[in-house]
């Protein structure tokens, strides 16, 4: 069916919609151009930015309809397995989170005859048109849904006479937090028949200002967030609802904090296919939210001032039963991997939640599926009042950095030897990486602790495996002033060396999109999703120090390699990497030489090589943070 016309107002959503589907009949009209697959990815991402405003339902629920069809045409164009898969998740989404939509009998027709086409997925066809003839017995796809099914030799069921479900009734929603909406599409709603995540054991590290949580899952999954202010003696609280999921046995005990940011959290299976984590507060400022990939955790970042100190609470002897009513409020489902996840749902209208005699698991209070009106903007109370004086001041200072202007000195400084334990790195020619940058920031460390007095510590100091989103939780629980992060490079070509360092940002080339994939242990196209997600989660004052802190650092180091080994100076680049993600302080990821190389792997075996390495990289440092200082005295 045609898609409702949409009024368009200039810089809006309605005007970048309309521009997309200017494109989109551009490229089904022009051959040559439709020969292009990065001009349908273009297209493709427009309209995914429309969808990600949120600014009204109907645009929402046609922007990602949109993207199931130009998945679809991709597929018939460039015959990639990937566009089917994609084209399936987007007409699913559709469905899924807009069941009351006039697309949404549309978008399952469509996905069942993806799922037709698809050698893996030809299963799921007749519950989707079964779903349609059962859901939708008014739609324009009941009778071709029906038609399918014979042919198909699948009977349909017989067609409800009640109209489809009515869309939900307005709630009220949280004031505007400042957090970002991002998506990917690895946290889709699960295929039909795939199993139910499990939502895994909770875990947490904390300082006095800033907690980190990691809430794994088996698998990528959708989820929400919202924030609920302080109300009829309740604390506030953050809630995470996970879809499509099942609370594992291990994640059944509230995780005490007792930090002074946050009390406890806890989880418990909120519906009998929706988990709910419960963030209690005591006092944040900020927080993120994103979720990293391989395996799927949601990361939660809180900033703030502590609270006067109080006992740990301890989890109750006896606990309220689980929730199991299938029809319990839930907020609206967001697609989401790699991303930052802020969806304020529109409750589901349905019944009392039941209870089940005995349950063990923790359980979220009944006041808490309706967000309130009147939550507090939390991004605008953030306690780095700094950020304002920056953006407000005039003349020299507003051409300084953050850090600049506040004469921060550096003082401690987290190295982090990449990889590790069963994660070796790359590896060529008997070398291992995790072995060389380990060695050689334990040579860094003892550099910059006697020749220039700072204090460091390291993220490991012996061959362990630790997970990337931990590493940058030590250097912000230490109130690290610098972190750096070491690692060996590899590629396919044997015949490239050389070193380059990098800060976070979004990727500029192919080539630092393919070191990105690698130190993350993850796909090319997870880190091109992972993109849209850093937009949002990117501060202007970190790149900035950050930026400084890689020139300082590479243009010492490769100098030093030049003029003793003749080793190329790849120069200082830009990319997504998960172990740099939630730094609160300038970070940066040094690829000291290419273990691929035989020459490079050679040398990396030498301590008098890794000795210079370590010299440029020290003195780098240094460089940066005498310039840094010298800048805040003379303002």
């Amino acid at each position: 069916m045609p898609l409702p016309q949409v009024r368009v107002l200039a810089g809006s959503a309605e005007d970048l919609y309309a521009r997309a589907k200017t494109e989109h009949e551009r490229l089904e009209q022009n051959g040559e151009q439709a020969q292009s697959r990065d001009r349908w990815l273009a297209c493709v991402r427009q309209f995914r930015r429309v969808q990600l405003m949120r600014k009204n339902e109907e645009l929402t629920a046609n922007s990602l309809f949109m993207q199931g069809r130009l998945y679809r045409q991709m597929f018939e164009h460039f015959r990639m397995p990937l566009d089917l898969d994609n084209a399936i998740d987007s007409f699913y989404d559709v469905a899924a989170s807009y069941p009351a939509n006039s697309l949404a009998d549309d978008a399952l027709y469509y996905a069942a005859e993806a799922s037709l086409m698809h050698p893996a997925k030809k299963v799921q066809a007749p519950e989707l048109l079964h779903k349609i003839v059962k859901d939708y017995p008014g739609g324009d796809h009941a009778g071709l849904a029906a038609d399918l099914l014979r042919r198909l030799n699948r009977p349909p069921v017989q067609a409800q006479a009640a109209p489809p479900p009515a869309p939900p009734p307005p709630t009220a929603r949280p004031a505007d937090t400042g957090a970002r909406t991002s998506e990917s599409p690895a946290a889709s709603p699960a295929p039909l028949g795939q199993e139910k995540a499990r939502v895994q054991q909770i875990k947490h590290w904390s300082s006095d200002d800033y907690t980190r949580i990691v809430i794994p899952a088996t698998r990528a999954v959708a989820y929400t967030h919202r924030l609920l202010e302080k109300k009829d003696g309740m604390p506030p609280r953050l809630l995470i609802d996970f879809a499509d999921s099942l609370l594992a046995k291990d994640n059944k005990e509230p995780v005490a904090i007792g930090d002074g940011l946050l009390r406890q959290v806890r989880s418990g299976q909120y519906t009998m296919d929706t988990v709910r984590v419960v963030l209690d507060i005591e006092s944040i400022s900020d927080y993120k939210i994103f979720s990293l990939p391989d395996p799927f955790r949601v990361i939660v970042d809180v900033r703030g001032v502590k609270t006067v100190s109080r006992p740990r609470p301890e989890a109750p002897r006896s606990r309220p039963s689980v929730r199991t009513a299938l029809d319990a409020p839930a907020g609206t489902l967001v697609r989401g991997v790699g991303g930052t996840f802020v969806a304020p749902g529109a409750p589901r209208p349905g019944t009392a939640p039941s209870q089940t005699a005995g349950s063990t698991a923790s359980t979220p209070e009944a006041g808490e599926e309706q967000p309130p009106a009147g939550i507090p903007n939390l991004t605008e109370q953030k306690k780095w009042a700094a950020s304002a004086t920056e953006a407000s001041g005039g003349g020299k200072a507003a051409t300084l950095s953050l850090a600049q202007q506040l004469g921060l000195g550096v003082h401690h400084i987290v190295i982090d030897p990449g990889h590790g334990g069963k994660d070796p790195g790359a590896m060529d020619y008997g070398v291992k990486e995790k072995d060389v940058v380990l060695r050689l920031a334990r040579i860094v460390a003892g550099k910059l602790q006697e020749q220039y007095g700072y204090q460091v510590s390291f993220t490991r100091n012996r061959d362990i495996f630790i997970p990337l989103e931990e590493r940058t939780a030590i250097a912000n629980a230490k109130k690290a002033d610098l972190f750096l992060s070491l690692h060996a490079n590899a590629n396919s070509d044997k015949r490239v060396g050389g070193v380059e360092t990098y800060y976070l940002n979004l990727a500029t080339d192919a080539h630092a999109m393919r070191v990105a994939a690698r130190e993350n242990a993850t796909s090319t196209r997870n880190i091109g999703e992972l993109q849209d997600i850093l937009r949002d989660l990117l501060k202007n004052a970190k790149i900035d120090e950050s930026s400084k802190l890689a020139h300082a650092i590479q243009a010492s180091l490769s100098r030093g390699l030049k003029q003793k080994y003749n080793i190329r100076n790849l120069g200082v680049k830009q990319a997504p990497f998960f172990v740099l993600i939630g730094a609160e302080m300038p970070a940066v990821l040094v690829e000291i030489s290419f273990i691929t190389n035989r020459n490079e792997a050679r040398l990396m075996q030498n301590p008098a090589y890794l000795e210079q390495i370590a010299t440029g990289i020290a003195q780098g440092l240094n460089s940066y943070v005498q310039h840094h200082h010298s800048a805040s005295l003379m303002n």
